[in-house]
């Protein structure tokens, strides 16, 4: 009897999260941030004390949700190649921007302008903030995200800050081969975390 109400528990607990993980759409301009399983990605979350170390934005198009990234390019991907990414046991976390600079669709088609502005641009793994190969803008991910946004949101508390790269320095030298970008501008998923230009939507 004790093991059958212990597996309706659970069974109820179970469908209490899946509802929860469904009480939301996503909307264009929607950020995901993403924890991932990599060693960069380790340095990344400690440094910033943070769960997470990349982060994506949907857009819509063709009746169709897209994630807007930048990783080994700029690009887009399928929402549940996004998700498959993903760190086992951990989850996305879904920010809205506070308010919209125009209509839900006029944004959407504005944010997806700003995205081929950059489409195809190589990925920045020395995380400078105006680095260009072969005369395009490589870019790392949460920069992709605030030059996407920029030219259609008046931030409030986000913007690019210098970067220190004080926990683990030793690995970060190892990382950057000794060229480690202290002090120059740069932004990261922990940034778009804790702006207030944000709030949180749920979880996928």
């Amino acid at each position: 009897m004790a093991m059958k109400i212990k597996f309706l528990i659970m069974l109820l607990l179970s469908l209490g999260f899946n509802l929860y993980a469904q009480s939301f759409e996503l909307k264009s301009g929607d950020i995901l941030l993403q924890p991932l399983k990599c060693w960069g990605c380790t340095l990344i979350e400690e440094q910033e004390n943070s769960k997470f170390s990349h982060i994506g934005i949907v857009i819509e198009m063709d009746n169709k949700l897209w994630v807007a990234e930048a990783l080994s390019q700029v690009r887009l991907v399928e929402l549940a190649n996004f998700q498959s990414r993903t760190q086992s046991d951990k989850k996305i976390l879904v920010r809205r921007l506070r308010s919209l600079p125009s209509s839900p669709a006029q944004f959407t088609v504005d944010l997806v302008q700003r995205y081929y502005q950059f489409h195809g641009n190589p990925y920045d793994r020395k995380f400078r903030w105006n680095n260009f190969i072969n005369k395009r803008e490589a870019i790392y991910c949460s920069e992709l995200l605030y030059k996407m946004l920029k030219g259609l949101v008046a931030f409030t508390d986000l913007a690019p800050k210098p970067m220190t790269f004080d926990v683990n320095p030793e690995l970060w030298d190892r990382y950057f081969n000794g060229n480690t970008p202290r002090g120059e501008l740069g932004i990261s998923p922990e940034d778009f975390a804790l702006s207030y230009d944000f709030f949180d939507v749920g979880e996928l």
